[in-house]
């Protein structure tokens, strides 16, 4: 099995997701702290434009998903963590797990170093086209094939102007 995601077969995308958040630091401390935790319960709507592996040409579906981020703001640099947790209401079966992570250390005013990683478990892929992908058309992303996880890891070099503590972030999901 490749371990490739391409490119979404759908020409309409219909999503209402409303969310409940609770921050366990007060808000005059977002700036510099934050331990989110977001609950997401919605709709969403897709009109293929190839049958997809389900014989399915649009389905509706009811999703949820659970969403935790940790982010410190320091002077000396920045510490992210987001997991989440989501599953179709219908088929528990076809969910997905997201790690993601980030820490970065400032070298100078405005010079940081940052390093980053993402895991995925995939298990929701209903959107895959019924047949074979042929190699010409994986390379080209003229089709997604199947996939059971996603993962990366950077390093990189960041210049921030400005403050990173300005007032007018919006820290919100």
């Amino acid at each position: 099995m490749y371990n490739i995601i391409l490119l979404r077969i759908w020409t309409l995308d219909i999503t209402l997701r409303p969310a409940i958040e609770y921050n366990i630091y007060p808000y005059k401390e977002v700036l510099r702290r934050e331990i989110v935790f977001a609950y997401k319960i919605g709709y969403f709507h897709n009109d293929y434009i190839e049958q997809t592996i389900y014989l399915k040409d649009t389905e509706g579906i009811f999703s949820h998903s659970l969403d935790v981020q940790v982010r410190y703001r320091q002077p000396w640099g920045n510490v992210y963590a987001r997991l989440i947790g989501s599953t179709f209401l219908n088929d528990f079966t076809k969910n997905r797990i997201q790690l993601n992570g980030s820490f970065s250390v400032r070298l100078l005013k405005g010079l940081a170093a940052r390093f980053s990683g993402r895991f995925e478990l995939i298990r929701d892929q209903i959107n895959l086209p019924y047949g074979d992908a042929s190699l010409e058309d994986v390379l080209l992303q003229q089709k997604q094939i199947a996939t059971d996880y996603e993962t990366s890891l950077s390093v990189g070099l960041s210049y921030t102007f400005g403050s990173a503590f300005n007032n007018v972030i919006n820290t919100r999901l």
